[in-house]
């Protein structure tokens, strides 16, 4: 009886939640990947395209650490339970035996 209520209690606390909480999304380190992009790209071609891109760099940076300093914006979720089923069309071909894992009783699989 005192198994039977301990496992009702791990069970119920192991159930999925039903929302979670994921980072906002935002748009800044795209800003960043792009300037730090043009910064390296200005390297071989053009020194005023590596400006523009440490300037992008920089504006990129700066966005994205208000965003998230001091406190983190957060967006709910919901959690959609998905039913995945994995299947195959291959077949086992007749005559092979599958064995353990590094046994030496039976015939490798072709």
């Amino acid at each position: 009886m005192a198994t039977l209520l301990v496992s009702e209690q791990f069970s119920e606390s192991r159930q999925t939640p039903r929302e979670i909480e994921v980072p906002a999304p935002t748009a800044w380190p795209f800003v960043l990947a792009f300037g730090c992009t043009l910064l390296f790209a200005g390297l071989v071609t053009n020194v005023s395209l590596s400006l523009l891109g440490a300037v992008l760099s920089l504006a990129g940076s700066i966005g994205w650490f208000r965003e998230v300093f001091p406190h983190e914006r957060e967006v709910t979720v919901p959690v959609v339970a998905e039913d995945i089923r994995i299947t195959t069309e291959r077949r086992v071909a007749p005559g092979s035996h599958i064995s353990g894992f590094g046994g030496r009783e039976g015939r490798a699989c072709r």
